[in-house]
């Protein structure tokens, strides 16, 4: 019998169109994160008119890599799996971007992504 993955997926579209999302997603898992969040979008269809992200984990470490290496808040942002999952999805410009700390340190980053 095969181990079960311990993966996480949970999505969310509030009043207002705003897409949020939860992803733990590991390296055993059959279903690759970014194809769950394109599905979830897609069920939602337009009735998404945002994505809120809060970068976590691997998200964040890659933003604070990128940024640290010189790259602007704005570039690291579309690197990271939650700009990937954006833009492959259509949302495609910037809305604002929180930050909390100094280039390659941040402790808090939530982009929120809008079609243009």
């Amino acid at each position: 019998m095969d181990e079960a993955s311990e993966s996480l997926f949970s999505a969310e579209l509030d009043k207002h169109g705003t897409f949020t999302m939860l992803a733990g997603i590991t390296d055993d898992s059959p279903v690759k994160g970014i194809d769950l969040a394109g599905r979830a979008l897609s069920h939602f269809g337009s009735r998404a008119k945002r994505i809120n992200g809060n970068l976590i984990a691997k998200n964040r470490d890659t933003f604070n890599r990128l940024t640290a290496a010189g790259m602007s808040p704005e570039e690291a942002i579309l690197e990271t799996w939650t700009g990937k999952v954006a833009t492959r999805n259509g949302f495609t410009t910037l809305e604002s971007l929180k930050l909390v700390g100094t280039p390659g340190n941040y402790t808090k980053i939530e982009p929120i992504f809008v079609k243009p």
